[in-house]
């Protein structure tokens, strides 16, 4: 079994990771395990690696999920104009020019449901 590792620098804080992954395990399937965490950003500079590492990616995802309902209701965003950032308690703001009132309202309901209460903000 042949483990590769990726060096990861995700584009929601600045942190730096190194996580190693099996090439006999399906991709759809894979497991990611840390291996290291190069550089911590001051949002998770008091984790451990594995923490980092959990944080990071329920961060990424997180925001990732979100592109992908604003584009349900918005088709000709592009991510260039997805506007977003973490708050100091890593909320993920959004802020969308252009959207009506309802729209925002619907895409912010549409958070709270798949992501929960309080994870994002838009505006």
């Amino acid at each position: 079994m042949a483990i590769k590792e990726t060096r990861w620098q995700p584009d929601t804080c600045g942190c730096e990771i190194i996580y190693s992954w099996s090439t006999e395990i399906p991709e759809n399937q894979r497991k990611h395990d840390v291996a290291t965490v190069v550089k911590r950003c001051q949002a998770h500079v008091s984790h451990n690696d594995q923490q980092v590492f959990d944080t990071v990616v329920d961060e990424n995802k997180r925001k990732n999920i979100a592109f992908e309902e604003v584009k349900k209701v918005l088709p000709t965003i592009t991510p260039e104009f997805f506007i977003y950032e973490f708050d100091e308690n890593r909320v993920l703001k959004i802020i969308l020019n252009g959207p009506s009132l309802p729209e925002k309202a619907q895409i912010h309901a549409t958070l709270n449901s798949k992501l929960g209460a309080g994870k994002t903000e838009v505006k």
